[in-house]
């Protein structure tokens, strides 16, 4: 298989607007696959929030680390609302 599918980056903004979403990706650092609690919740983000330009990338708050973190698109895997 290998190739990676497309998710819609706008229903994913607006999951974690809404909530915790779990994503599965590849870093782009390590080449290691990775799965991490995501948010853009307000509530989640000590009151921070960030405008998610049209991109190819999405900024996120990463729930467990407390910080910041941008995926690139392409290496989304899967995902899923958890809260």
């Amino acid at each position: 298989m290998g190739a990676y599918q497309v998710f819609d980056l706008n229903k994913i903004r607006a999951a974690m607007e809404q909530g915790i979403i779990l994503m599965k990706y590849t870093s782009l650092v390590s080449g290691e696959k990775s799965e991490r609690e995501f948010t853009l919740k307000p509530e989640f983000t000590n009151g921070m929030t960030v405008k998610n330009e049209i991109s190819d990338k999405l900024i996120c708050y990463d729930v467990e680390f407390q910080k910041w973190a941008d995926i690139e698109a392409t290496t989304i895997i899967s995902w899923k609302s958890v809260e």
